[in-house]
């Protein structure tokens, strides 16, 4: 971003306030210094700097003073994921003959959504624009409308709004798209706009940003309601619960939502780079959420004791260290312990089928973590694949769906949607 002013000869700044070819304030947020370049009129330079985010309609001294009380994000797909029906037309004929059409929008209701720290509204924004001349041009857009009990600094709205995206991305995975935030507006207390006998009404502030995660891209195609993994009505009863489990298991599920949405978000991503994130998205899921133990630790720790007892004193702490993890389940018992609690096994051949998939997703994950040279010629070369990315990427769907809070029966259809759509034409090479 190219700036028009003075400046002190710094290579970071935390925040640079001034204002818009439009007369709106603005604050930029962690301002890395690319270039100065020489005076032009009025003794100004121009700076390049690269940003981290952009706020329009406010200045903020600080960056502690970034702070907001709510948030409203328009995300791409959210209409389509709602699927709320928002128009009704009508056609009217005279005498067999075309008199005048009527089209009628439907404002849908806020959908209230309470989770334990959060105030989560889904609603619709209507605009219209008409001319005498040209077919009127009519807008409505889906916003997801967050409140906190206190304001939180944007680091913390930064991490809700990736959340909520992964959410989304998850429920439309079977579309092959992915979510993004298209506008996001926040309200501050230090930004009111007017006072009422009702309390104060704050002024939008338009967040934009610049690099990471929510970059914003336009959307890549239309698509149908039916075509989503699960939509909003598949969660509407419960949507609370849906919510408040996504967010409270951010923390312990943190590595999995991170493994496993980089392969979406990044389709340019090397194939071997998408399987070994996804195995190990499998095995950090399999450590945290189900039985971390080969053998009872109770038997272990007998079974080591004993051994410790029958070899020399100076080798004790060697053989102590090399034991301390080896009551790991391996990788090849994690894939094949969750294949058989989601009941996956429908969507292999046979349990030959099964084993020789885990078998190569095991000796293929030693190789590109050792690149040991006994197993180069047993593992998949990259463009072989492809069919294990996505069988181990429809594994980890489920789980990620068990966490949300669908039943059994309910994961094993969707997971039958995106497997029929991507997966089932895939061939494992034996």
């Amino acid at each position: 971003m190219d700036l028009n002013g003075t400046f002190e000869e710094r290579e970071r700044c935390d925040v640079i306030l001034g204002i818009t070819s439009n007369g709106k304030s603005v604050t930029l947020k962690e301002c890395h210094l690319i270039s100065s370049k020489g005076e032009i009129i009025r003794g100004y330079k121009i700076s390049t700097f690269v940003i981290s985010v952009i706020f329009i309609g406010a200045h903020f001294s600080k960056p502690e003073d970034i702070r907001f009380k709510s948030l409203s994000i328009n995300y791409s797909y959210l209409e389509e994921w709602i699927g709320k029906r928002l128009f009704e037309s009508q056609t009217i004929h005279e005498e067999g003959k075309f008199k005048e059409h009527h089209l009628k929008y439907i404002r849908p209701e806020p959908i209230k959504i309470e989770t334990e720290y959060l105030s989560i509204q889904l609603i619709y924004r209507f605009g219209y624009s008409v001319s005498s001349y040209k077919i009127p041009e009519i807008n409505s857009k889906a916003f997801v409308r967050i409140e906190s009990k206190a304001e939180l600094p944007f680091e913390e709205w930064f991490s809700i709004i990736y959340h909520i995206r992964n959410f989304l991305s998850l429920a439309m995975t079977s579309t092959g798209e992915v979510v993004y935030p298209l506008i996001i507006e926040g309200e501050s207390e230090r930004v009111i706009e007017m006072m009422t006998d009702a309390g104060p009404i704050f002024a939008p502030v338009k967040i934009i940003p610049c690099f990471g995660e929510l970059i914003v891209l336009p959307k890549d195609r239309e698509i149908q309601y039916w075509d989503i993994l699960f939509g909003f009505n598949a969660i509407s009863r419960q949507s609370e619960i849906y919510f408040q489990n996504w967010f409270s298991k951010s923390e312990l599920l943190k590595p999995i939502y991170d493994l496993f949405f980089s392969t979406l978000y990044d389709p340019q991503m090397y194939i071997t780079n998408q399987f070994l994130n996804l195995v190990q998205a499998i095995e950090s899921y399999h450590r945290r959420t189900m039985r971390n133990n080969d053998l009872p630790q109770e038997e272990y720790n007998k079974r080591v004791s004993e051994i410790l007892d029958k070899i020399p004193r100076e080798y004790a702490n060697w053989f102590k260290e090399k034991m301390e993890y080896r009551n790991e389940p391996t990788l090849r018992k994690r894939l094949k312990e969750i294949i058989d609690a989601f009941e996956i096994q429908e969507f292999f051949d046979d349990e030959k089928d099964i084993k020789m998939f885990v078998n190569k997703v095991v000796i293929t994950r030693n190789y590109l973590v050792h690149y040991d040279k006994g197993l180069e010629d047993k593992a998949l070369p990259p463009e072989r694949l492809f069919p294990y990315v996505q069988r181990l990427r429809t594994i980890l769907l489920a789980c990620l769906l068990k966490e949300i809070g669908f039943e059994l029966g309910e994961i094993k259809s969707m997971v039958r949607k995106y497997f029929e759509r991507y997966v089932h034409h895939l061939t494992l090479h034996k």
